[in-house]
């Protein structure tokens, strides 16, 4: 009987520790499933080809770089796993940005060259008079 209870309770000690560790985010992870869904967001955009949110977003990435810098200096949160995946997605973030860049010069380009072309074609119309 005393040898159930002594399972019972080892068990019941065991389950409530790791109930702890589990329940208990660390400021870097939690940053990181913040960051996460930042990037997620600007892939997202990116794939929608809307590069209208290309500045939203730059300002968003240099708060989260801020951020990343001020936990980095904890090294008890920060770990090299966190150093790791927080590259990671700075680099799918930066190709996210990349194609918005993209996208934003080709739509600017474009304009710029009607408006070049209507400029040429006025002043061929001037010129033939």
């Amino acid at each position: 009987m005393k040898n159930i209870r002594n399972i019972i309770l080892a068990a019941f000690i065991a389950l409530v520790s790791v109930s702890f560790f589990s329940c208990g985010e660390t400021p870097s992870a939690k940053f990181l499933k913040e960051y996460e869904a930042f990037v997620v967001s600007a892939e997202k955009s990116a794939k929608s080809n809307d590069f209208s949110k290309l500045e939203a977003l730059a300002k968003k990435e240099a708060q989260f770089t801020k951020k990343a810098g001020q936990l980095s200096k904890d090294t008890s949160s920060w770990t090299i796993s966190d150093a790791g995946k927080y590259t990671a997605l700075t680099a799918r973030w930066t190709a996210a940005e990349a194609k918005l860049s993209a996208l934003k010069v080709k739509k600017e380009a474009g304009k710029a060259a009607e408006k070049t072309g209507a400029a040429l074609k006025d002043l061929g119309s001037k010129l033939k008079k």
